[in-house]
């Protein structure tokens, strides 16, 4: 029988496995070029808490997957929490047209629209030189 202060106490471990060591660096092939999209996007005064929603409305219906992403991040700033980034990974032969990636990107920041202030949002774009 376990004592009540054992089971109020438990705390699981994370999934995985931790690392023993970091992954070595590695070049991209010249074949393939990773392509980078980042937005980073101030939160509209008031509405941090309708992002959190919206964010798990995303999630739970899974929206916005953006054709062709090997990876979407959205990620809150620690030093400035009113910051948001986006970042978007495609490789350059997985990468759909730029009339489908304007038309899903505009569905997605129309989904935010009140939430994210995207006149003041900044987009630059990436190639990959080295990775893990």
């Amino acid at each position: 029988m376990l004592d009540i202060h054992e089971v109020e106490d438990f705390k699981r471990n994370p999934p995985g496995r931790v690392r023993e060591r970091a992954p070595k660096w590695r070049i991209y092939d010249r074949r393939i070029k990773l392509l980078n999209t980042q937005i980073v996007v101030p939160i509209r005064e008031g509405q941090e808490g309708l992002l959190e929603q919206r964010i798990q409305e995303i999630y739970i219906a899974q929206e916005h997957r953006l054709s062709g992403t090997m990876g979407r991040y959205i990620l809150r700033n620690i030093h400035s929490p009113e910051l948001v980034t986006i970042s978007l990974l495609w490789k350059d032969n997985e990468m759909p047209d730029e009339v489908t990636r304007q038309r899903e990107l505009e569905a997605f920041k129309a989904n935010f629209a009140d939430v994210l202030d995207w006149e003041r949002a900044v987009f630059t774009h990436n190639e990959g030189v080295l990775y893990t």
